[in-house]
């Protein structure tokens, strides 16, 4: 029986098929790239080929029933706010994103300094590449700064809403 010799691929000399690294290559760049954007849930199928990447739903939860496990913001004290508004509750962004403050340009804003609001009210909108994500309350209470502007980019952790609590 004769051995069979491997065939050349087309524009090598060696006969090394590159085509297995290259394709390795793309999944770890792009799995880089939707960590590093804070994408937690990703299909793709083509042919036999499928690569899925699932949701990390505990992490940004949506509700506030959901998020009654994770420890809350603490108030601290930031230099960057009036004293009278020290100490108070912060809502922080949960991921990166563009902050808008009414569901279409126009539309009324959901909620405005002085509004009181409930605990799980939609307060914003964070856009994180092209997916609208609600921002939902998780306390009630008065808004008494909004911290970012309309279409401004947001940081992970960075706070957006000043309230003061009600303790219920």
């Amino acid at each position: 029986m004769k051995e069979k010799k491997p065939d050349k691929k087309k524009g090598r000399k060696d006969g090394i098929d590159l085509s297995r690294d290259i394709l390795d290559l793309k999944r770890k760049e792009l799995f880089d790239f939707l960590t590093e954007q804070k994408v937690y849930e990703f299909e793709y199928r083509k042919g036999k080929t499928a690569v899925s990447f699932k949701t990390a739903d505990a992490l940004f939860p949506s509700t506030a029933a959901e998020r009654e496990y994770m420890p809350g913001p603490e108030p601290a004290k930031d230099d960057s706010l009036p004293e009278e508004l020290q100490g108070k509750y912060k809502i922080i962004s949960p991921m990166n994103g563009t902050f808008y403050r009414s569901s279409a340009p126009g539309a009324k804003p959901y909620v405005e300094e002085g509004d009181e609001i409930k605990n799980d009210q939609v307060l914003c909108i964070l856009e994180a590449m092209k997916l609208m994500n609600e921002l939902k309350s998780e306390v009630s209470g008065k808004v008494l700064k909004i911290l970012v502007k309309n279409a401004e980019p947001v940081s992970t952790g960075q706070p957006i809403f000043i309230i003061d609590k009600k303790y219920e």
